[in-house]
Protein backbone atom coordinates (compact mmCIF):
# COMPACT_ATOMS: atom_id res chain seq x y z
CA UNK A 1 0.00 0.00 0.00
CA UNK A 2 2.42 2.30 0.46
CA UNK A 3 4.16 1.67 -2.39
CA UNK A 4 0.94 2.69 -4.13
CA UNK A 5 0.86 6.09 -2.33
CA UNK A 6 4.23 6.81 -2.70
CA UNK A 7 3.82 5.86 -6.51
CA UNK A 8 0.44 8.64 -6.48
CA UNK A 9 2.53 11.19 -4.75
CA UNK A 10 5.19 11.24 -7.47
CA UNK A 11 2.70 11.26 -10.44
CA UNK A 12 1.10 13.96 -8.55
CA UNK A 13 3.76 16.55 -8.23
CA UNK A 14 4.01 17.30 -11.82
CA UNK A 15 0.46 17.36 -12.31
CA UNK A 16 0.72 20.28 -9.75
CA UNK A 17 3.44 22.19 -10.99
CA UNK A 18 1.60 22.22 -14.84
CA UNK A 19 -1.39 23.33 -13.10
CA UNK A 20 0.09 25.82 -11.54
CA UNK A 21 0.48 28.25 -14.75
CA UNK A 22 -2.61 28.93 -15.37
CA UNK A 23 -3.73 29.84 -11.74
CA UNK A 24 -0.79 32.36 -11.01
CA UNK A 25 -0.64 36.04 -12.04
CA UNK A 26 0.65 36.36 -16.01
CA UNK A 27 3.01 39.11 -15.00
CA UNK A 28 6.70 38.33 -14.69
CA UNK A 29 8.77 40.47 -13.05
CA UNK A 30 13.17 41.06 -12.49
CA UNK A 31 14.82 40.43 -9.69
CA UNK A 32 14.99 43.65 -8.19
CA UNK A 33 10.63 43.77 -8.62
CA UNK A 34 10.27 45.54 -11.41
CA UNK A 35 7.57 43.99 -14.25
CA UNK A 36 9.49 43.11 -17.61
CA UNK A 37 6.49 41.18 -19.58
CA UNK A 38 3.36 39.47 -19.30
CA UNK A 39 3.34 35.48 -20.39
CA UNK A 40 1.01 34.90 -23.26
CA UNK A 41 0.95 31.67 -23.54
CA UNK A 42 2.12 28.61 -21.55
CA UNK A 43 3.60 25.85 -23.72
CA UNK A 44 3.95 22.48 -22.42
CA UNK A 45 7.69 22.07 -21.74
CA UNK A 46 7.56 24.93 -19.32
CA UNK A 47 8.77 27.59 -21.53
CA UNK A 48 6.67 30.86 -21.67
CA UNK A 49 5.79 32.96 -25.08
CA UNK A 50 6.29 36.61 -23.57
CA UNK A 51 5.33 40.04 -24.51
CA UNK A 52 8.02 42.51 -23.27
CA UNK A 53 6.87 45.14 -20.98
CA UNK A 54 6.15 48.58 -22.90
CA UNK A 55 6.91 50.69 -19.44
CA UNK A 56 9.79 49.22 -18.05
CA UNK A 57 11.84 47.90 -21.17
CA UNK A 58 10.72 50.26 -24.14
CA UNK A 59 9.56 47.13 -25.67
CA UNK A 60 6.10 45.49 -26.61
CA UNK A 61 5.77 44.97 -30.24
CA UNK A 62 6.47 41.63 -30.37
CA UNK A 63 6.42 38.14 -28.40
CA UNK A 64 9.58 36.51 -27.41
CA UNK A 65 9.85 32.66 -25.72
CA UNK A 66 11.73 32.70 -22.15
CA UNK A 67 12.97 29.14 -21.06
CA UNK A 68 11.73 27.10 -18.51
CA UNK A 69 15.09 27.55 -16.44
CA UNK A 70 14.42 31.00 -16.31
CA UNK A 71 11.15 31.29 -15.17
CA UNK A 72 10.24 30.70 -11.27
CA UNK A 73 7.15 31.30 -9.13
CA UNK A 74 7.64 34.67 -7.00
CA UNK A 75 6.73 34.39 -3.99
CA UNK A 76 4.40 37.83 -4.09
CA UNK A 77 2.73 36.17 -7.08
CA UNK A 78 3.45 36.72 -10.63
CA UNK A 79 6.59 34.65 -11.83
CA UNK A 80 10.41 35.75 -11.39
CA UNK A 81 13.16 35.82 -14.25
CA UNK A 82 16.91 35.60 -13.42
CA UNK A 83 17.19 37.71 -17.20
CA UNK A 84 18.31 41.08 -16.92
CA UNK A 85 16.46 44.50 -18.51
CA UNK A 86 19.73 43.83 -20.94
CA UNK A 87 19.48 40.39 -22.16
CA UNK A 88 15.56 40.57 -22.71
CA UNK A 89 15.97 42.74 -26.17
CA UNK A 90 18.57 40.34 -27.27
CA UNK A 91 15.98 37.45 -27.53
CA UNK A 92 14.63 37.34 -30.52
CA UNK A 93 11.17 37.41 -31.74
CA UNK A 94 8.86 34.72 -31.84
CA UNK A 95 6.26 34.56 -34.49
CA UNK A 96 2.43 33.82 -33.28
CA UNK A 97 1.42 32.23 -36.37
CA UNK A 98 1.55 28.28 -35.99
CA UNK A 99 1.43 27.41 -39.73
CA UNK A 100 3.71 29.12 -42.83
CA UNK A 101 0.86 30.43 -44.77
CA UNK A 102 1.96 31.39 -48.58
CA UNK A 103 0.96 35.30 -49.21
CA UNK A 104 -1.63 35.86 -51.83
CA UNK A 105 -3.80 33.28 -50.32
Amino acid sequence: MQKFLLAVLALAVPLAISTEAPARSPIIYNAVGNQIGVIRQMNPDGSAIVQPSAKTLGLGYYHIAIAAQNLKPRARGGWETDLTNDEIPYIPPVSKRRFWQPSGF
